[in-house]
């Protein structure tokens, strides 16, 4: 028969060690939840924070100018000339001068301080051909290719219509190149006639108002057409 030592071994204790091991585990785990729930309510609510007050995107969308820019190109002052020798007038803009005087029967409008007419007023006796003397509407038809040198015919014509109610024409020409030039057949710069009253001359004598470009048609397009609606005629 064995004999028993006289120290009894005991049993290891480790359950509580293991029910503690768990508890912390588990403890952990919850506060890493915790940690990314506060995380993620605080994105969300930086993201909708942002959103709220981010400009909106207007790429897509035309900019009104300001008030103050369109009350000021509204009120742009417009100056008159009015030519006591033909009795017509018209407006131009405040940034332009008229080159000539109220008697003449050419003048010129250019940008203030320009020495050259861009813009060309004239009033001349209509040149007729072997047809006669023909209605102004009929005369327009064959205005440039009878007075200038390689307008060969007419290429466009419209009717302009002038704020108190006269009514000229807009027009275009075939011009050939000069002699032995070469090249092709191009076309001019609009040339607008308006008639003139008849007590300034009849028959041969009849006149008419021009109004034309000198140079870049281009450049000075919204001026000329600016210009045509304000013509007035004395009868």
């Amino acid at each position: 028969m064995e004999e028993k030592s006289g120290e009894e071994t005991k049993p290891t204790q480790s359950a509580p060690t293991a029910k503690k091991s768990w508890f912390n585990i588990w403890k952990v785990i919850a506060l890493t939840l915790l940690v990314i729930v506060l995380l993620g309510v605080g994105y969300y609510y930086s993201v909708n924070s942002k959103t709220a007050y981010a400009p909106s995107n207007t790429s897509n969308y035309s900019v009104s100018p300001s008030p103050s820019a369109t009350q000021a190109a509204q009120t742009e002052t417009l100056k008159t000339y009015s030519n006591t020798k033909y009795g017509y007038s018209f407006e131009y803009p405040s940034g332009w001068q008229v080159l000539g005087t109220t008697s003449d029967d050419n003048i010129g409008l250019a940008p203030m301080g320009g020495k050259t007419a861009a813009i060309r007023v004239d009033v001349s006796t209509m040149v007729f051909d072997d047809q006669g003397v023909i209605p102004f509407s009929d005369y327009v038809k064959v205005a440039a290719k009878n007075e200038i040198q390689n307008y060969t015919k007419l290429s466009t014509i419209k009717a302009v219509t002038t704020t108190s109610g006269v009514v000229g024409y807009e027009t275009t020409w075939n011009v050939a190149p000069p002699p032995g030039a070469g090249g092709s057949v191009s076309t001019s710069d609009p040339m607008v006639y308006f008639p003139i009253s008849a007590k300034y001359g009849t028959g041969l004598l009849s006149k008419r108002l021009q109004v034309s470009t000198e140079g870049s048609y281009a450049t000075y397009a919204d001026i000329f057409q600016a210009l045509l609606p304000t013509f007035k005629f004395s009868n």
